[in-house]
């Protein structure tokens, strides 16, 4: 076992930023694991009723340290049983009531937090400055950090092990209670993109497309498969009945067999693809680029038939798509929108002035987003 670089605090209090500064109140409310399986396997895809996007529950904004840049938030944040937590580019993790979306606390790491924190057993995970935080939500305290690699991504948990991966090309695990290193994989080159989980492996891309198997428990590389072209990927591997579905710069997706590797079929789309795709009911859907702005592109899963394809005259940012119910949800420069998956027509959204980045969290008919500096919650 590696001993791993890591400073344990004892007693650390946070930096309370609520109204007037001062924090009141310790508790946080009842935390259990809220991580999905759908999560770990990077679906995109939240069971439930379909937020209609009609309704405006909350507003929350990062206050920041100076001017606006630095209070923005582009993440998508993880959800409790009662509160909501985010990271903002000013260096704040914040607490934020599900309910009211009032601030209960924040956590100030001095560095952005610019990707989704993961929550389980009392404890937030997060990347901050290429240190990877864990702090305990029923007391406000750090309990440890990692500072040997350089996090970049979402974390993600699954049972005792916390995993990330860096911008030096590893691949981490951490036991999730005291921060110990349990294993470590040299990918080759850069892990911006969070991996995905299934069936005790772990599944990952590098800088180069080149996306690896990887045994949860010891990091031993099962299969690796590598793009016959110079490209880099897009977002985070996908992995549903027995398949994993990546994508590349290139606009070309591709099927693997879950246990060995195989290649199942490769498709290309008309354009760049954006992020990481939904899966709902067997279909995949991708957003890519096209002349009207943005395009959303569906594909049988089982065979890379594409089903459809519907223009919208909408500015495409880089955001992952979501599903629920039979509805898509896509992030763009005006804001959040929700598209029928049957009839391919826009039935909801929410105008958001500086667009919308993070992609979408579903939790119990309710709808989580970021935009610029505010979180929002709608349903």
């Amino acid at each position: 076992m590696i001993s791993p670089i890591r400073i344990l605090v004892s007693g650390r209090l946070l930096v309370v930023l609520a109204v007037g500064l001062l924090f009141a109140g310790c508790s946080s409310g009842t935390v259990t694991p809220t991580i999905t399986d759908n999560d770990l396997k990077r679906t995109g895809a939240y069971p439930g009723a379909a937020p209609t996007l009609n309704t405006s529950v909350w507003t929350f904004q990062a206050p920041g340290r100076s001017g606006d840049d630095y209070g923005r938030i582009e993440s998508a944040p993880a959800i409790g049983d009662s509160v909501v937590y985010v990271g903002s580019y000013d260096g704040h993790l914040y607490a934020v009531d599900r309910s009211t979306g009032e601030q209960k606390w924040a956590f100030d790491t001095q560095a952005s937090i610019e990707h989704a924190p993961a929550l389980a057993d009392s404890i937030v995970f997060f990347g901050s400055g290429g240190t990877l935080y864990a702090v305990n939500v029923e007391t406000q305290e750090e309990m440890w950090r990692y500072e040997e690699g350089l996090a970049s991504g979402d974390p993600i948990v699954h049972g005792d092990i916390v995993l990330f991966g860096d911008l030096d090309g590893h691949v981490y695990a951490l036991d999730h209670a005291t921060g110990e290193e349990q294993w470590r994989f040299d990918a080759g080159s850069q892990v911006k993109h969070a991996p995905a989980l299934a069936n005790g492996r772990l599944y990952v891309m590098n800088g180069d497309a080149e996306l690896f198997a990887l045994s949860l428990d010891s990091g031993d590389v099962t299969w690796s498969v590598h793009p016959d072209v110079e490209t880099r990927p897009i977002g985070s591997p996908v992995v549903s009945q027995g398949t994993v579905y990546a994508a590349n710069m290139e606009g070309r997706l591709y099927a693997f067999d879950e246990s060995t590797g195989e290649e199942q079929w490769q498709a290309s789309l008309s354009g760049a693809i954006h992020r990481s795709p939904t899966l709902y009911d067997g279909v995949l859907y991708y957003r890519t680029s096209c002349d009207a702005g943005t395009c959303l592109s569906a594909l049988q899963a089982d065979t890379g038939q594409q089903l459809w394809q519907a223009e919208f005259d909408v500015e495409p940012y880089v955001t992952a798509l979501a599903s629920s119910g039979g509805v898509l949800y896509v992030g763009g420069a005006g804001g959040l929108y929700a598209v029928d998956a049957e009839t391919r027509k826009q039935i909801g959204k929410v105008a958001v002035e500086d667009g919308v980045r993070s992609t979408a969290i579903i939790r119990d008919g309710r709808l989580y987003f970021a935009s610029s500096r505010y979180l929002q919650a709608v349903e």
